[in-house]
């Protein structure tokens, strides 16, 4: 079972803050501090999942070359590390 002391009390924090930039904010951090913490993030077991991320350059949301063959696709895409690092991850 997952438990953080520091995830609930944003989480409440969040739920108690009225819509508006204050609680965007605050959901915004509470969703990336979820992510650090995750030990992984779930992707689909077949070719039916489409992810984006706006680091991610070349990458149009194929999922396939042929008979599921991706290969190819992950080939030619790349990582801006440098937008990346601008949007906090």
């Amino acid at each position: 079972m997952w438990n953080d002391a520091k995830y609930i009390e944003n989480m409440n924090a969040v739920l108690q803050t009225v819509y508006g930039t204050k609680c965007d904010t605050l959901t915004k951090e509470l969703a990336v501090d979820l992510l650090n913490s995750a030990a992984y993030i779930r992707t689909t077991t077949f070719n039916a999942g489409l992810y984006y991320w706006p680091w991610l350059k070349n990458y149009y949301g194929e999922n396939a070359c042929g008979e599921f063959w991706n290969a190819p696709i992950f080939a030619r895409v790349w990582v801006d590390e440098t937008l990346e690092a601008e949007m906090g991850y």
